[in-house]
């Protein structure tokens, strides 16, 4: 009997004509179906993937160019179609394999032999490693390296690299090319491309590029400047020790940052190592430096950060642990009438100051030394020089000895024509909200200075004449001024106005001026002194204003509620990256210690609030404030603005005394104390009602704030059980209100919004529920499967004590369509077994997704449990079926899968799973055959089969004619 097998098993009739009679015999012949067979690079290894073959048994094996080699085989598995497939892995190691080398999968199925090749490609890959360190500190370039790497010397050789930045092509002279170099069998060509450091921090987009591929990178922009922090031993280092020091570099919107240490003012060197870690919201690098005990001795160490900044800043932060000596950096700057020397960044602490005249000493006066944040001191002297009666050309000296060295800075007083604008004082502004701006045009002839003719502008407009005042001329020694005001409303003033002075006088440029504007409003810290104060004294206190991003500030003192007054004299400076604003006021111990005391600032900020900000130094006798704050469980007890800083806190729970942690007394900026303390109240199992005190004991007297428990009261929404999906296509959520009021729970009403519309109420139902000592009411909404799956947003909502609580919820969307697999046992299964199967859903985009069983085309059936897992970057959700062996054995089990996708295909996804075998072929009758007849080579084994058929057949029916008509199946 010659057959043509369908790709399954195939049912055949055979009819016997015989003089005792007729018979037939029904017989099912397997089929052949070849396996397809495919390649694949598969990290080193290289795949093949059998698929589509029948039936189950094959061989496989594995060629490197013709020289056979050993494979690792996969489990053999069958496919929803009665099909099975395979695969074997042979570990091929590619990168190393020399280009052309032949990989040959060869498949013995059904007696024949089927192969596949893959032959191996050069490998060619490119890669943008970004600018190192060492060159944006030491030249201020960003050296990029674009490396081609490749196993074939003549294809790295050849290619040609192209680089662009910002859209555009760079300077010839900006792009180098190296060699080709040999690493083992990898062959590598670098090319640099050198941007000014400013073109890299600004974000410019720069490409890489040959012919077979590209790359892209750009620096991270962050918002403010990181602080950087070192940390360093806590003990004594001796010199023979090794130190390692750490330099943290942390912002909550870290840029690219780059770092680099100095020792003792070499050049710029990296530290051992780096690394990246985030901690909460803050982004962290830490940078590594180990030195030895006698370098962190005596040497001076800095750690500095350059950032990809909003600001554009290239210069970098400094940080350095060092309390080793460290000279003083002097300059002299014009304050008014008086120059002031500001000696920074000098270790040890002592030093003298001198001041000379033209080479004639002079007596100055000094201020008091001040340590900074890095361990070394700042220290100012002001000499009373009268610049405006100086002679042009007289020199003054500020001269510093330090650590057994003198240094020296000096300054020389020029007299001639010129004019400049002085800003506006802080007293108009805070007492008239006015900016009387002064326009001073000083000359040594009278003639000139007279007869100059001063004109005004203000944002482009000329001012009204009312709002212009000039004065006469006036002499001062050889000196002669004449000074026009221009008054406007502070509100022009801090919007940033241009306002422009000019005279008629040859040569003599116009001066503008206009408001610096800042970012956020400044801090404020009054220094005072730190031991008790006579009231026959006098004392001094400076109030700090500094900002990183520091506005005009302006400047003005109260005492007890007075006129505003200027202090005695202000400065500015500058401290690493922030600026710094110094106002000085001397008052008497008496006021000191009586009086309150306080420092205004007006700023130009980006709010446009001209309210002023206020600081107080005074140390006088204050009440605590407090107030109580639930905390998680617990409940803190906030005491703030008390002085002096003695206190004692008490816990009470319904007038029972209970125990509290207190944490740590803080001093705030204005003197005043701040303390915390917390009590473990667990307050979800407390009665609504109870009754929380935190009483303070300060300066004799007693003070307390309470706090009670209010009612449990909450809400949550349950997403759509899988159930309902599949059997009513609807989506029921329930959103359950909890508490432990009856009463409230009870009256608490629920709305619904689906998208924008509020729901009927015929959608929604309520069912109350009791439960221990909480009470719950759940609200039902039924959509349908369509609207759920459209991702429109749900909210549920009730309110209490007239604040309205609500929850949303929605579908989370994926792409495409997830795959579907189903992992079953690899042995025999008794039906007296229970086993185990598991649904794997995945995807690179996984949508939220709803997962049921079916057995036998029954009712649907929840799965025992359901997992989650990330893997590499693939989304998998397991199902998890326990069914019996006979179950297994005997019926279809599919797994069912709905998901939020793109395409909004609502139709689940199956995918079934039987172990029922297919029937094996019996002996039948030969004579007459309904099939196809194929050639003869392609069915030689089936041949065999029929024969044996015959045989049987005439057997029988020697021994039996009747047993043979009657036999059928």
């Amino acid at each position: 009997m010659r057959v043509k097998p369908a790709r399954k098993a195939t049912n055949f009739i055979c009819e016997v004509s015989h003089p005792a009679g007729r018979g037939s015999k029904h017989t099912t012949v397997e089929g052949i179906s070849p396996p397809t067979i495919r390649l694949e690079e598969f990290g080193q290894s290289v795949m093949c993937v059998i698929e589509d073959f029948y039936p189950k048994t094959l061989s496989i094996k594995w060629k490197e160019d013709d020289r056979e080699v050993g494979g690792r085989d996969w489990k053999t598995t069958e496919n929803d179609s009665g099909f099975y497939g395979a695969v074997s892995v042979f570990e091929a190691n590619l990168t190393s394999a020399s280009p052309g080398t032949k990989y040959t999968c060869e498949v013995t199925h059904g007696g024949r032999t089927y192969t596949e090749n893959l032959s191996t490609r050069a490998q060619f890959s490119l890669k943008i490693n970004p600018p190192p360190a060492k060159e944006l500190f030491i030249n201020q370039r960003a050296v990029l390296e674009c490396v081609l790497t490749g196993d074939s010397r003549k294809e790295v050789e050849g290619a040609t690299v192209s680089w662009t930045a910002g859209g555009r092509s760079p300077a010839t002279g900006d792009v180098r090319v190296g060699g080709v170099t040999q690493a083992g069998s990898a062959f590598t060509k670098t090319s640099t491309l050198t941007l000014e450091e400013s073109v890299w921090f600004s974000g410019t987009e720069v490409i890489c590029s040959t012919s077979r591929t590209s790359e892209k990178i750009s620096v991270k922009r962050g918002g403010q400047r990181p602080s950087i922090i070192i940390y360093k031993p806590d003990k004594p280092v001796s010199d023979s020790d090794s130190v390692s020091l750490v330099c943290e570099v942390s912002s909550s919107d870290l840029a690219n940052v780059y770092v680099m240490w100095k020792v003792n003012g070499g050049q710029y060197i990296e530290g051992n190592r780096m690394t990246t870690i985030k901690n909460d919201n803050t982004l962290i690098v830490l940078s590594y430096l180990t030195v030895t005990g006698q370098q962190y001795n005596s040497a001076e160490i800095v750690c500095a950060a350059k950032d990809a900044n909003v600001q554009n800043d290239l210069q970098p932060r400094t940080s350095s642990p060092s309390k080793t000596k460290s000279p003083p950096k002097i300059h002299l700057v014009e304050s008014g009438q008086s120059i002031m020397c500001i000696i920074e960044d000098f270790y040890p602490k002592a030093l003298k100051i001198k001041w000379k005249k033209d080479d004639h000493e002079v007596r100055g006066r000094d201020w008091k030394t001040t340590e900074n944040n890095l361990g070394s001191y700042r220290a100012v002297s002001v000499l009373e020089a009268n610049l405006t009666s100086s002679s042009p050309g007289t020199k003054y000296t500020c001269e510093v000895t330090h650590g057994g060295t003198a240094y020296s800075e000096n300054l020389l007083s020029r007299a001639q024509f010129s004019l400049k604008i002085n800003p506006p004082p802080a007293k108009e502004l805070f007492i008239n909200q006015r900016a009387v701006l002064e326009c001073v045009i000083t000359g040594d002839s009278k003639k000139q200075v007279e007869g100059a003719t001063v004109s005004w502008t203000a944002g482009g407009r000329s001012p009204a004449t009312r709002d212009v005042r000039v004065g006469g001329v006036t002499q001062a020694g050889s000196a002669f001024t004449k000074t026009s005001t221009l008054t406007l409303e502070e509100s022009v003033w801090f919007s940033g106005s241009e306002v422009i002075c000019s005279t008629s006088r040859d040569k003599t440029a116009p001066e503008k001026i206009s408001v610096k504007r800042g970012g956020q409003r400044p801090s404020i810290v009054i220094y005072k002194p730190d031991k008790p104060v006579s009231d026959s004294d006098s004392v001094s206190l400076v109030c700090e204003v500094s900002s990183s991003d520091l506005a005009n500030v302006y400047v003005m003192w109260k005492v007890n509620g007075g006129q505003y007054i200027e202090g005695n004299r202000m400065t500015t400076i500058k401290n690493d990256n922030t600026l710094i604003v110094l106002s000085y006021l001397t008052v008497t111990g008496q006021q000191y210690n009586s009086a309150e005391i306080v420092c205004a600032v007006k700023d130009a900020n980006m709010q446009n609030d001209v309210q002023p900000r206020t600081s107080s130094p005074s140390k006088k006798n204050s009440p605590p404030t407090i107030r109580l704050m639930e905390f998680g469980e617990s409940i803190m007890c906030i005491i703030e603005d008390f002085y002096p800083k003695p206190l004692s806190i008490k816990w009470k729970k319904d007038d029972r005394e209970v125990q509290g942690r207190d944490w740590k007394t803080t001093e705030n900026d204005s003197g005043s104390y701040r303390k915390v303390s917390v009590l473990e109240a667990n307050r979800t199992s407390s009665k609504a009602g109870t009754k929380y005190t935190c009483e303070v004991t300060h300066d004799g007297r007693k003070n307390s704030e309470n706090l009670i428990s209010k009612a449990h009261f909450s809400l949550k929404i349950n997403p759509p059980q899988a159930k309902e999906l599949f059997i009513i296509q609807k989506a029921i959520i329930k959103c359950v209100i909890t508490g432990d009021i009856k009463k409230e729970v009870e009256g608490a009403t629920v709305s619904w919004t689906v998208g924008s519309k509020t729901q009927p109420s015929g959608a929604v139902h309520n069912l109350f529920n009791e439960t221990g000592q909480f009470f719950s009411k759940t609200s039902t909404l039924t959509l349908e499967e369509s609207n759920w799956f459209s991702g429109e947003e749900v909210m549920c909502s009730t309110s209490r004590d007239e604040i309205e609580i609500s929850e949303k919820i929605r579908v989370k969307k994926g792409g495409k369509r997830p795959s579907v697999i189903i992992y079953k046992p690899d042995k025999t299964v008794n039906d007296t077994d229970m086993v185990s199967l598991v649904c794997e859903v995945s995807s690179s985009d996984l949508t939220d997704l709803y997962v049921m069983w079916e057995v036998k085309s029954g009712q649907f059936t929840e799965g025992n449990s359901t997992t989650t897992i990330k893997k590499d970057n693939t989304l998998i959700v397991l199902s998890y079926l326990t069914v019996t062996g006979k179950q297994y054995n005997s019926e279809e089990i599919a797994c069912n899968v709905k998901d939020a996708n793109m395409e909004m295909i609502n139709t689940p996804i199956i995918h079934t799973t039987s172990m029922k075998e297919l029937p094996q072929p019996d002996p039948g009758l030969y004579i007459k055959c309904d099939g196809d007849t194929l050639e003869e080579d392609e069915f030689n084994s089936l041949w065999s089969t029929t024969s044996s058929f015959i045989f049987l057949f005439l057997f029988s029916l020697i021994y039996s004619t009747v047993l043979s008509l009657c036999k059928m199946k």
